[in-house]
């Protein structure tokens, strides 16, 4: 009996939402570093590289603009290359090709494209 009448020393309500506030300040901090990682990193470009390949392709089909080419897309340099596939008159081969400024390739494009 003489066990149960022993107090507990607990902290108070003020401490615990201190403690709260510090480790969901905490998390915050981690998480904005968590995501400027990723986004800074070298998968990033390779996906938007693409995605500039792709829009590129198209407007090429769309637009009939079948010379070879070096365009500037934002950060990126994109090679264009269209070369007859196989000798066929109506049939050639769309080449794209992405760099990055330090003239590092990220992502490359391949299709062929008839024409009429």
């Amino acid at each position: 009996m003489a066990l149960l009448i022993k107090r507990i020393q607990a902290s108070t309500l003020v401490e615990s939402l201190i403690a709260m506030v510090v480790v969901v300040i905490s998390f915050g901090i981690a998480t904005t570093v968590y995501i400027n990682v990723l986004s800074s990193g070298e998968e990033v470009q390779k996906l938007k590289s693409m995605a500039i390949l792709q829009k590129i392709a198209v407007e090429v089909k769309q637009d009939h603009l079948f010379l070879d080419d070096d365009l500037k897309e934002g950060e990126f340099v994109i090679e264009k290359k269209i070369v007859s596939y196989n000798g066929q008159k109506y049939l050639f081969h769309l080449k794209l090709k992405a760099f990055s400024k330090n003239s590092k390739q990220l992502a490359e494009y391949n299709e062929l494209i008839t024409t009429e």
